[in-house]
C-alpha cells in the first residue's frame, strides 16, 4: 500500500434523487452519462459541475439496472424490460429490445455491432444493433442470469447466474454456433432473481482474465483458457461486493460493497493501494479513459470525481497507460524491423558475450564534443578558454575519438531465425504483444507445394494443410495438442516442430488451483518433432521425436528424401522420411533452411551484424549423400536482411531480402564456383508500374516470381488467403529503357536459366535426354543476339557487333550475323564473322568450347552428382512470360487441357 493513502474527494455533484445511480464516461472522457431510479439519462460535465437531463420521447418507466457503451453508441436497460440504444449525441435511436422480464445487465461486442443481454431468465440473448430482428439465444444456464461481459476481442462471453455459477461461452468466428465451454460452480452467492445486491462479472481489458463477485465477500479472478482461479482479492470487504471496475490498463480494480468502503486494488501484487470510507454505499464506478481520474456514484444520487486516484509521485503506473510487456525486451530488439524480426525469437548463442558498449557514456562524449566550442569570449569578460585549456581539450578529444574508433558498431545477437513463408498471428502493433488470441491464424509454411496454417485455440490448435494442385493430393487438417510453431512441406510430406515449454506459466496455474486435475493440453517441456507423410499407400507412417532437455528445434526443412532439423545446441540433425537418424553435424546460429529434391539450403550467421551487413553465410547440402556442394558468404542488400529462402522448380537455390531483391545461385553444382545473380528487384518493378506495393514470395519458376502482393501497411499475407500473382523476372541491367538494353537483359536471363538447367541434367546423367530443349534455348538466345547485332550495326558500332558474334551458339547463327553485316555494306565485318565461325565450330578451338559438368569431371577430383533428376519437374523448360510458345510433348500441369509444356505457366488450382 502507498505510504500516504490517497483519500476520496469530499466534494460531489448531486445528480438525482436517492437511489441506485449508474455512471459511464463517454469515449473521449469529456462527459459522464448517468442514469438512476427515475429512468432519465443525465449528462454531467466534470469541469463545470453542470447536469443536463435528456428529454426524450422514449425513456425507462422504472429503475435502470445497466449502462454500457461502445465507440459510437451507449445503451440503458432496466426493470421495464426495455433496452434503449443512444448515439453519441445522446439521442435515442431505437428501442433495441422489449423484454417481458427485467433486464439486469448488457455488454457490447468490441466492434459495437452487437449486444449481449442478461435478463431475469436462463437464456442469454445476442442482438444486432443494426437489425434487432436478428437474435441468437445462448442456452445453458439453469437459473436467471445476473451479469454478463464480452471479451475485449469478442471471442468469449462470461456470465453469472442466480445459482452462483459462472459460464464461459465460445462465440468466436470459427465456431458454427455459440457454445458453453466451461461452467465454474458456486463462485458467487446463491440469490433470488430480484435480490437487490447485484452480481458483477467483467473481463480484464488485456483479455487474459476476468473478475467476478465471490461468495466470501471477495473478488475472484480466473485465467482465460484454463478457466482456473488465478487469485482472490479479499480481506477488505465485510459483505458481498456490489460494484467493481477494471482500470483502462487492467492494472487496478476499484471495488465497493454496502460497508461504504471503496478500495483500489493493485491486481499484480494482490494488495490494496488506496481505500476510504464514504458516507453512503457506492453503486457504480467508471475510470476516465485517458486520465488518472475515477468517477463513482452513491445511493444518495451523488457522483464523485477522484482526481489523482493513483498519486503521480508513487511507484505505481498510471491507470490509463497501456502496459507494454515488451518494454524491457525492446532494448535487445535489432534496429531493423523487417518481417523476420518479429515472428519467432529463437535461442541463439551470444556471439560477443564479453563485448559491452556504454551508450550513455558515448552520448555524453558526443554532447561534450558538440558543446566544446559553444562559449566565445566576444565581450572580453575572460570566460573563453586559454591556450593551455584548448590544448588539453584537443588532447582529450583525440583520446576520445581513438577510443570510439575501437568500439565496434555491432549488433551483439545474430538475426532472428524464421521459417520460409511463416507469418505472425496478427499484424505488428505496439499496443499489444504477439501472443495469439483464441481463433487467430498464422501460416507455418507456404511454398509451391501448398500452404500450412494453424488456428490457435486455448487447449489445442487446428493445423490445415492445403495443396495448390489438388489433382494429386487432397487437403486435410488435424488437431494439434502441442501448438506447433514451425513447419515445412515438400512433395512427400510435412515436418512440424515446437520448442519446449519453459515458461512455467501452466504449472503455476496448476499450483493455484489444487483441486483441478492436470490439464491434458499442457505443453511438453521437451522440444517435439513430428512428421506426417502424404503417401496414402500405408508404406510411410507418422513419427514423432522428442529432443533432449535443453535442446530446442530452431528450424526445420524437408525435401524428397530427408528431414533436416537445426537445434539450439548447434546441431544439424538429418532424418530419413521414415524417422531414421541418418546424419548429424555442428552448425550454430542457423537463420533459415529450405529443402528440395535431394538438396537443402542452410543460411546461418558466423558473427555479429556489423554496420550495413548481416554477416551471413550459406551452405548448399546434398542431405541424401551428406555432401556439401557450396559454402560461402551470402550477399544481400546493405542495411537489409534476408526474409525468405527457397528453390526454383528446377532446384536452383533462391534468396529474397527486405530490399525486395531475389538472387539465384549460379553454378551450384560446380565446386567453388557458386555465384548469386540478382534476377528480380521488387522496388524497381513497383516503380516501373507506378505502384506502391511489396511482394511476399511463394516460389520462383522460369515464368517469374509467384507471390502475394502486399499493399498499404501490410507486412504479411493474412486471411483469407490472397490470390497469388506471377511477376516477370528481370535482371537489373543498365539502360533497360533502350532496345539494346532490353535485349541484353533477356539474353542474360535465359542464359542464367539455361546454364543451371544444363548442369542439373548433367548432374543426373540425363544431359542427352534434354539436349533438344537445350538447343532450343540456344536458338532463343541467338535470336536475341542477332537483334543486338542488328542494333549495333545500325548505330555503326562494328566492334560491338563482332564482339556479340563470339557469343552465338551455332554456325547458322553466325551466318545470319554475316548477312546483317552485308546488309549494312560491311563486307570486312562479315568476313571476320565467318572467321569466328570457322575457329569456333570447324576447327574446334578449345577457347570457345563450353565445358559441361560431365567434362569437368575429368578436370576435377570429384563431381557433385544428383540422386534425382531435377529436370523431370513439370515446370522445367517453361518459357518466361511473353516468350513465343514452343511445343513439348510432356505436360502434366492440367490433364484436362493439354498444352505445350514450354508455354504453360505455373498456376494454382485452389478450391475454396
Amino acid at each position: 500500500m502507498l505510504s500516504t493513502t490517497p483519500k476520496a474527494p469530499e466534494e460531489y455533484i448531486t445528480v438525482t434523487k436517492p437511489g441506485r445511480l449508474l455512471c459511464e464516461y463517454s469515449s473521449d472522457g469529456s462527459k459522464v452519462r448517468t442514469v438512476g431510479e427515475d429512468g432519465t439519462v443525465r449528462i454531467v460535465d466534470p469541469t463545470t459541475s453542470q447536469v443536463v437531463a435528456l428529454n426524450s420521447s422514449e425513456k425507462h418507466l422504472d429503475s435502470v439496472y445497466a449502462l454500457a457503451k461502445s465507440q459510437t453508441h451507449f445503451v440503458t436497460a432496466g426493470a421495464d424490460g426495455k433496452v434503449l440504444l443512444y448515439n453519441n449525441e445522446n439521442v435515442v435511436e431505437k428501442i433495441l429490445v422489449r423484454s417481458v422480464v427485467p433486464v439486469r445487465d448488457v455488454s457490447f461486442h468490441p466492434s459495437g455491432n452487437k449486444l449481449i443481454i442478461a435478463a431475469d431468465e436462463a437464456d442469454l440473448k445476442i442482438v444486432l444493433t443494426a437489425d434487432n430482428s436478428k437474435v441468437v439465444s445462448l442456452k445453458g444456464h439453469k437459473h436467471p442470469v445476473k451479469s454478463v461481459s464480452y471479451h475485449p476481442k469478442g471471442n468469449y462471453i462470461a456470465s453469472t447466474s442466480c445459482d452462483g455459477n459462472v459460464s464461459i461461452w465460445d462465440v468466436g468466428d470459427d465456431v458454427p454456433a455459440p457454445t458453453c465451454v466451461k461452467t465454474l460452480k458456486n463462485v458467487d452467492i446463491t440469490t433470488l432473481k430480484d435480490f437487490d445486491s447485484p452480481a458483477r462479472i467483467r473481463w480484464n481489458p488485456d483479455g487474459k482474465s476476468f473478475a467476478c463477485s465471490g461468495a466470501n465477500s471477495d473478488i475472484r479472478v480466473f485465467a482465460k483458457g484454463l478457466w482456473t482461479l488465478l487469485y482472490s482479492l479479499s480481506s477488505m470487504h465485510v459483505s458481498h461486493v456490489d460494484a467493481f471496475e477494471w482500470s483502462p490498463n487492467g492494472y487496478y480494480l476499484a471495488s465497493a460493497c454496502r460497508d461504504n468502503q471503496i478500495v483500489i486494488w493493485d491486481t499484480k501484487n494482490k494488495e490494496a493501494v488506496a481505500l476510504d470510507i464514504m458516507s453512503h454505499p457506492i453503486t457504480d464506478f467508471s475510470w476516465h479513459p485517458t486520465e488518472n481520474i475515477l468517477a463513482f456514484t452513491t445511493v444518495n444520487g451523488d457522483i464523485y470525481f477522484w482526481n489523482d486516484v493513483i498519486p503521480n509521485e508513487s511507484k505505481y503506473p498510471h491507470p490509463a497507460l497501456l502496459m507494454n510487456p515488451k518494454k524491457e525486451a525492446s532494448k535487445e530488439t535489432p534496429q531493423t524491423t523487417s518481417p523476420t524480426n518479429i515472428l519467432r525469437k529463437k535461442n541463439h548463442k551470444s556471439l560477443l558475450d564479453a563485448a559491452e558498449v556504454d551508450d550513455a557514456t558515448e552520448e555524453d562524449v558526443e554532447m561534450e564534443e558538440d558543446l566544446d566550442d559553444f562559449v566565445i569570449d566576444d565581450d572580453g569578460a575572460g570566460y573563453a578558454e586559454t591556450w593551455e585549456e584548448k590544448r588539453q581539450r584537443l588532447e582529450k578529444q583525440t583520446l576520445q575519438s581513438r577510443s570510439k574508433v575501437h568500439q565496434p558498431m555491432v549488433d551483439l545477437e545474430p538475426p532472428n531465425a524464421f521459417q520460409p513463408g511463416e507469418t505472425p498471428f496478427h499484424p505488428p502493433d505496439e499496443s499489444n504483444t504477439f501472443e495469439p488470441e483464441d481463433g487467430e491464424r498464422r501460416y507455418l509454411a507456404n511454398n509451391l507445394v501448398g500452404a500450412i496454417y494453424t488456428i490457435y485455440k486455448e487447449t489445442h490448435s487446428i493445423v490445415n494443410v492445403e495443396f495448390h494442385d489438388q489433382t494429386e493430393r487432397r487437403n486435410f487438417h488435424f488437431t494439434d495438442l502441442n501448438h506447433f510453431s514451425m513447419a515445412s512441406v515438400s512433395d512427400k510430406g510435412a515436418i512440424f516442430a515446437v520448442e519446449g515449454d519453459k515458461t512455467g506459466s501452466i504449472q503455476d496455474l496448476e499450483k493455484i488451483s489444487l483441486n483441478e486435475s492436470k490439464p491434458e493440453h499442457r505443453r511438453s517441456e521437451l522440444s517435439i518433432l513430428h512428421y506426417r507423410p502424404f503417401n496414402n499407400s500405408g508404406l510411410f507412417k507418422e513419427w514423432t521425436m522428442f529432443l533432449p532437455s535443453g535442446e530446442d528445434v530452431v528450424n526445420v526443412a524437408i525435401n524428397s528424401f530427408t528431414s533436416i532439423v537445426a537445434t539450439s545446441k548447434g546441431y544439424i540433425r538429418v532424418f530419413t522420411l521414415t524417422g531414421v537418424q541418418k546424419h548429424i553435424f555442428s552448425l550454430d546460429n542457423v537463420i533459415s533452411m529450405v529443402g528440395k529434391l535431394d538438396l537443402a539450403l542452410i543460411v546461418y550467421a558466423t558473427g555479429p551484424s556489423f554496420t550495413n551487413q548481416q554477416n551471413l553465410k550459406y551452405m548448399l547440402l546434398n542431405s541424401e549423400l551428406n555432401e556439401v556442394l557450396q559454402k560461402d558468404d551470402l550477399p544481400i542488400s546493405k542495411n537489409n536482411e534476408i526474409t525468405w529462402v527457397g528453390f526454383t522448380e528446377t532446384t536452383q537455390a533462391v534468396v529474397y531480402d527486405s530490399d525486395s531483391v531475389i538472387r539465384v545461385l549460379q553454378n551450384q553444382r560446380r565446386p567453388n564456383q557458386g555465384l548469386w545473380t540478382p534476377v528480380f528487384d521488387g522496388k524497381l518493378h513497383a516503380q516501373s508500374n507506378n505502384k506502391e506495393e511489396r511482394y511476399w514470395p511463394v516460389g520462383v519458376v522460369s515464368g517469374g516470381l509467384i507471390c502475394y502482393v502486399l499493399r498499404g501497411s501490410n507486412l504479411y499475407p493474412f486471411f483469407p488467403r490472397p490470390i497469388p500473382v506471377t511477376l516477370p523476372l528481370r535482371i537489373p541491367t543498365l539502360q533497360y529503357n533502350t532496345e539494346s538494353g532490353q535485349a541484353e537483359e533477356e539474353f542474360l536471363r535465359i542464359n542464367v536459366k539455361h546454364d543451371h538447367e544444363r548442369d542439373e541434367a548433367d548432374a543426373a546423367f540425363e544431359g542427352d535426354k534434354f539436349e533438344e530443349e537445350f538447343q532450343k534455348d540456344q536458338m532463343d538466345m541467338d535470336k536475341i543476339l542477332l537483334k543486338m547485332i542488328h542494333v549495333a550495326c545500325k548505330h555503326e558500332n562494328w566492334a560491338k557487333a563482332l564482339d556479340i558474334t563470339y557469343i552465338l551458339h551455332s554456325p547458322y547463327s553466325i551466318e545470319a550475323a554475316a548477312k546483317i553485316a552485308y546488309f549494312f555494306e560491311q563486307s570486312k565485318l562479315a568476313e571476320r564473322m565467318m572467321t569466328v565461325s570457322e575457329e569456333k565450330f570447324t576447327k574446334g578451338n578449345p577457347k570457345y568450347k563450353v565445358i559441361s559438368l560431365a567434362e569437368a569431371k575429368q578436370k576435377t577430383s570429384f563431381l557433385y552428382e544428383s540422386t534425382v533428376d531435377a529436370m523431370s519437374s513439370d515446370l522445367a523448360f517453361t518459357r518466361p512470360l511473353g516468350s513465343e510458345p514452343t511445343s513439348y510433348k510432356r505436360s502434366h500441369l492440367n490433364p484436362d487441357t493439354p498444352e505445350p509444356k514450354r508455354m504453360k505457366p505455373f498456376a494454382f488450382s485452389r478450391t475454396e
